[in-house]
């Protein structure tokens, strides 16, 4: 009996065994990543939509209520974003800050 061919077909055999459904997962994964950044893109346009038509109130704007001085706003990531201020500002700074837990703005959306 010969050894090599043996080992080799195990070691063919295992990593066609967990090779396929990790393969499989990967493709399902990247293909729902896509999909989902492809919904988050229709939504946006659509709401844009919605807005510039005048079917949705215009998005209410944080340095409209807490009275931010123009120097503030120009460095803020929220300014003139197409997103409401905390979505913005999650983005810019990889998590919501703390001081939008207590906006008006935030609140009552």
């Amino acid at each position: 009996m010969d050894t090599l061919p043996d080992w080799l077909l195990v070691a063919a055999l295992t990593a066609l065994r967990i090779g396929v459904p990790l393969a499989a997962t990967l493709l399902v994964g990247y293909l729902l990543a896509r999909l989902d950044a492809r919904w988050k893109a229709e939504e946006l346009a659509r709401q844009q939509r919605a807005r510039a038509a005048g079917e949705l109130p215009p998005l209410a704007r944080c340095w409209e209520k807490t009275g931010c001085s123009e120097a503030k706003r120009q460095a803020c990531a929220a300014y003139n974003a197409p997103l409401p201020c905390w979505m913005a500002l999650r983005r810019a700074e990889g998590r919501m800050p703390e001081r939008c837990f207590t906006c008006p703005v935030f609140v009552n959306a």
